[in-house]
């Protein structure tokens, strides 16, 4: 069964097929019946769109070119809003595009770009029939990524009341949406680091740290980081009220990438092919830096 299923962000799914001409599509082949063919052929998708997000540099998002499936994201759309004081004696009217600002562009430098980190590697474990248990711990983490990549920043609020903790002045929030980004990110690191119930703020700092470099005193620096952003999370979740600035979830957004593309780059080299193997790789680290302690 085929189905040619529109991309984007100002598409919806129209028929007949006429339509979709000059639009960008995706041409999916799967077996099974109408309904079940349609669901796989949308999740083929959806993670074929995820791979591409977490190849793509955070700063992109800068310019809002978000993107995915038809009808799952914000389109670009104009808000207006009118103000005035209770006695009408003043009048302001606003108009602000929401959703999407600027197309995304895919070409052939990028393509490449993504294929040189993994882009290949990971399109192949999708295709796979009878994946491992460190394959889906790895695809679901990008999936958890992409997810929080697609939460685009809508509201803004200056607001002294809103301010960062770890901030010395007022930034620009965006309350709930940039909260639940965060969110999302720190879930793509528990996926990738973590089995079963461990200490997470302990293991997701070190863990992290073990995949992006081999000097002791990077490492050092990236736990601490991690650390205090495992901390934002508690707060997000336990106190509800507590506001991360745009800043905040950029940093942890390029830290999140950079651990799955470099784990994604170098497990067969570090010969890492189950979760057994890859919990082992994990312990052989923390012994080899507590043994640096005691040196």
């Amino acid at each position: 069964m085929y189905f040619c299923l529109p991309l984007g962000v100002y598409f919806s799914l129209p028929f007949p097929v006429s339509p979709l001409l000059n639009k960008t599509c995706a041409e999916i082949r799967v077996k099974g019946t109408q309904d079940g063919a349609r669901q796989k052929a949308l999740r083929k998708l959806d993670f074929a769109l995820s791979s591409i997000k977490l190849f793509t540099h955070v700063s992109n998002l800068s310019r809002k070119s978000y993107f995915g499936l038809s009808g799952e994201i914000i389109p670009s759309n104009i808000r207006s809003i009118l103000g005035y004081k209770y006695d009408k004696t003043e009048f302001h009217t606003r108009r602000e595009r929401t959703g999407f600002l600027f197309p995304y562009e895919l070409d052939k430098e990028k393509t490449k770009i993504m294929k040189k980190y993994g882009l290949n590697i990971i399109l192949g474990i999708e295709r796979e029939n009878d994946k491992t248990n460190l394959e889906t711990r790895l695809l679901n983490s990008i999936l958890w990524y992409s997810k929080a990549y697609d939460i685009p920043v809508v509201r803004e609020a200056k607001d002294a009341r809103l301010k960062s903790e770890n901030s010395k002045q007022s930034e620009e929030s965006e309350f709930f949406s940039l909260g639940d980004k965060f969110l999302k990110l720190i879930v793509a690191l528990e996926c990738l680091l973590i089995f079963g119930r461990e200490n997470k703020r302990d293991n997701i700092s070190k863990r992290s740290s073990y995949i992006l470099t081999d000097s002791y005193d990077e490492r050092a620096k990236i736990q601490k980081y991690l650390k205090e952003a495992y901390g934002i999370r508690s707060k997000i979740v336990h106190e509800g009220g507590y506001a991360v600035s745009q800043s905040e979830t950029l940093k942890l957004m390029c830290y999140v990438q950079q651990v799955i593309i470099t784990f994604i780059r170098f497990k067969n080299k570090w010969k890492i092919k189950t979760n057994e193997e890859f919990y082992q790789w994990l312990e052989k680290n923390r012994l080899q830096d507590r043994l640096r302690i005691k040196s």
